[in-house]
C-alpha cells in the first residue's frame, strides 16, 4: 500500500470514528469539526489517496475517500466531479446527477464538469435539460463541435426532432460556407 493511500485510509477511518463518537444515543446528532480546525493538507491527502484508489481500480474505496474529502472540503468541485464519474460507472444515476450538478455549480467555467452534468442529466432521462447544458457549452466554446452535436443528440432523445435536425443543418451549412471561402 502506498504511503499516501495509507494516510488517506487512516484519515478516513478517523473521520468515521470521530463521526461515530460524536453521535448521541439516538444517533441523530453528528459531530462536525469546523473547517477552520481541519489541517489544510488533510483534505488534499484524502483527495490524492482517492485518486490513487481509483487508479488502482478500488472504486468503492475511492468513493469513500472522495466522500471523506468532501466532508472536509465541501467546496471541492473536483471531488464532486470524480465522485460523479465513479457513481456513474456504478450505475447510480441519482448520485451521479447530484455530484455532477454540484461540481458544475461550484466551477461553471470548467467544461469537463459541464459535460459530466449533461451526461448525468441524460442518465436520468432529462434530455431537455441535458440539451440546455450542452447548448451553454456550445455557446461558451463555439469551436468545439462536440457540444453542438451532443445538444442535437439530446434534443433528438427528447423527441424534439425539428430542433435537433436544425442544429445539424445549421452546422453543416456553416461548415460548407467556411470550406468554400
Amino acid at each position: 500500500m502506498t504511503g499516501l493511500l495509507a494516510i488517506g485510509i487512516l484519515v478516513a477511518s478517523c473521520a468515521v470514528q470521530h463521526k461515530q463518537a460524536g453521535s448521541s444515543a439516538t444517533g441523530s446528532r453528528e459531530a462536525q469539526v469546523p473547517l477552520s480546525e481541519v489541517p489544510s493538507g488533510e483534505a488534499d491527502s484524502l483527495f490524492v489517496a482517492a485518486v490513487q484508489a481509483k487508479q488502482d481500480g478500488s472504486n468503492s474505496q475511492a468513493m469513500a475517500l472522495f466522500e471523506a474529502f468532501l466532508r472536509l472540503k465541501p467546496s471541492g468541485a473536483a471531488g464532486y466531479y470524480e465522485l460523479a464519474l465513479l457513481k456513474g460507472a456504478a450505475g447510480d444515476a441519482e448520485a451521479t446527477l447530484t455530484n455532477a450538478r454540484r461540481a458544475a455549480t461550484l466551477a461553471p467555467e470548467n467544461p469537463w464538469y459541464g459535460i459530466a452534468y449533461g451526461n448525468a442529466l441524460a442518465m436520468t432521462k432529462d434530455f431537455d435539460s441535458a440539451a440546455g447544458v450542452f447548448h451553454r457549452l456550445a455557446v461558451s466554446y463555439p469551436l468545439e463541435n462536440r457540444y453542438l452535436y451532443n445538444e442535437a443528440v439530446m434534443l433528438g432523445d427528447a423527441k424534439d426532432y425539428s430542433r435537433s435536425l436544425a442544429l445539424f443543418d445549421t452546422r453543416t451549412r456553416d461548415e460548407l460556407v467556411v470550406a468554400s471561402n
